[in-house]
């Protein structure tokens, strides 16, 4: 009953303002963060011990600068992966389905739009 009625309340206040952030779950560590660093560009590397993400903005003259980098485990990877999957199906849910164009990286690091 609670998440039924945390959806409407989100759903409506999406419909309200469309500028509002909208916070899915009970998230404990976005509540103590004083700033946000926005990213739209992202970059994934492994090796035998740990996953590494590097985080960026991708400028309009097709340039990239890294704004932060994450170290975890595979197995924290794991469910990050699978948190960021439960998080984008409740947002399509409340706002419709998010449409982007796939690209692949190739092992030289060039990113190429996928066919």
């Amino acid at each position: 009953m609670d998440e039924l009625l945390e959806q409407e309340t989100v759903a409506r206040k999406a419909a309200e303002d469309p500028n509002e952030i909208i916070i899915v779950g009970r998230p404990e560590m976005l509540k103590q963060l004083s700033s946000f660093v926005y990213v739209n560009g992202t970059e994934l590397a492994s090796n035998n011990w740990d996953v590494r993400i590097a985080l960026g903005e991708r400028l309009p003259n097709g340039s990239s600068e890294a704004r932060i980098g994450i170290v975890m485990s595979h197995q924290h990877f794991k469910a990050f992966v699978q948190a960021a999957t439960n998080q984008l199906t409740k947002l399509e849910e409340l706002m419709g389905e998010i449409h982007f164009e796939p690209v692949i990286t190739v092992s030289s690091g060039v990113a190429h739009k996928k066919d």
